[in-house]
């Protein structure tokens, strides 16, 4: 936040271990959304179908092998950490994004993207008790969540790499 009030609020003008820092929080960043894409790939939480079977449960009786919904204090429990966490990893990517060279319009657009991500992605859960077309949402959201996280991850670790050899050239 510093180099936001002071400086010349770019990444090229932090200092190398500030830089190396940044690299590699933006590179275990870039890595917890791959894995968090995977987390739905493995659940077969792609198809809405398979999103509503998976929050409702399958209707079937339990004991011939039907599941169980998500409860109310399920959704709560997975939601609530989510909810406190997301937006701040996004707010330090968008700070860090910030300070590249890219165009304000770009980085409006990844900014956006991610946080609309987020909210579809952390809003279909609870929509799908409520109208299970809303399931959807869910892989909608998701997708755009990995897709900007990515966005804003990548971006940035160009702009310090391409900062770090322009040094090296000095």
């Amino acid at each position: 936040m510093h180099y936001f009030n002071k400086g010349s609020k770019k990444l090229s003008s932090l200092s190398p271990g500030l830089r190396r820092i940044l690299f590699f929080y933006l590179l275990s960043t870039l890595l917890a959304f791959w894995l968090s894409g995977m987390k739905y790939l493995l659940r077969g939480l792609l198809l809405p179908e398979s999103i509503r079977k998976y929050y409702l449960g399958s209707g079937e009786d339990q004991l011939l092998g039907g599941e169980v919904g998500k409860s109310l204090s399920f959704l709560v429990d997975v939601t609530h950490p989510h909810l406190f966490t997301v937006p701040l990893v996004l707010m330090v990517l968008a700070h860090i994004l910030q300070l590249c060279h890219y165009s304000q319009r770009l980085k409006n657009f990844v900014f956006l993207s991610a946080f609309t991500g987020f909210v579809l992605t952390f809003a279909g859960p609870w929509m799908v008790p409520l109208a299970p077309g809303m399931a959807l949402l869910i892989p909608v959201g998701g997708s755009l969540l990995l897709l900007a996280g990515t966005l804003l991850c990548l971006l940035s670790l160009l702009e310090l790499v391409k900062s770090a050899r322009a040094g090296k050239a000095r």
